[in-house]
């Protein structure tokens, strides 16, 4: 014998073990609580883009527009990789094809600001899950936009 009470090692792995699971607890405590507060924004910001997305067929369409368009930017940023990223981004594009018949500058504008944000998030392997489509889907409606724009030019 070495001299160990041969129930020791079992009083030793308890003190680790439940030090572990404090760490463990204690780091996903942390991490939420650093995540929380961004995806309540996100959310907050997805509700705004909803209000003004849906308020677009109104009188200042092109102000509800730039609205939806800024809180939609917001809710991509903070939310992305998660659904209402993606929610947004079709939220906005959807506002475009909206106004496009009224005002085609300013749907261009919007395709080209939500195409160039869904690109940026796009490069990222984690955030971009999931924004390529919507990103292509931008760029062919900017594109879209552009050529109708030039052919009423040459009428």
């Amino acid at each position: 014998m070495s001299g160990t009470p041969p129930h020791s090692l079992g009083r030793l792995r308890k003190p680790v073990v439940g030090g572990l699971l404090l760490n463990a607890l204690l780091a996903a405590l942390a991490a939420g609580l650093f995540v929380a507060p961004r995806l309540l924004e996100g959310h907050a910001a997805l509700l705004w883009t909803r209000h003004y997305a849906a308020r677009v067929a109104g009188p200042p369409a092109g102000e509800h527009a730039r609205q939806a368009l800024r809180w939609g930017l917001r809710a991509m940023g903070l939310t992305a990789p998660l659904p209402p990223a993606a929610e947004a981004a079709r939220l906005v594009l959807a506002s475009g094809r909206k106004i496009e018949v009224k005002d085609a500058a300013a749907a261009l504008a919007l395709y080209g600001e939500v195409g160039a944000e869904l690109d940026r998030l796009s490069s990222s392997r984690v955030r971009g899950r999931g924004l390529a489509g919507l990103a292509a889907e931008a760029r062919e409606e900017e594109a879209r936009t552009r050529a109708a724009i030039a052919g009423a030019r040459q009428k």
